[in-house]
C-alpha cells in the first residue's frame, strides 16, 4: 500500500481548519471573558467544530 503526499486541497483544507479553530478559539475566549451572549453561543461553536471535524473525515478514505 503506497501513501499518497498531501496534494494542494489537503493544504488549503487543513489551512482553514486550523482558520477557523483558532478564529473559534478566540470567540469563545471573547464569550468566556465578556459574557456576551450566554451558552446557546458556546454550544453553536461546539456544534460547529464537530460538524467541521465530521467534514474533515469525509474528506479522505482510509
Amino acid at each position: 500500500m503506497t501513501v499518497r503526499p498531501p496534494d494542494a486541497s489537503h493544504r488549503l483544507f487543513w489551512t482553514v481548519f486550523g482558520l477557523f479553530a483558532v478564529i473559534a478559539g478566540g470567540l469563545l475566549l471573547l464569550e468566556h471573558r465578556a459574557h456576551l451572549t450566554g451558552d446557546w453561543f458556546v454550544i453553536g461553536l461546539l456544534l460547529a467544530c464537530v460538524f467541521g471535524h465530521g467534514l474533515m473525515h469525509g474528506q479522505h478514505r482510509h
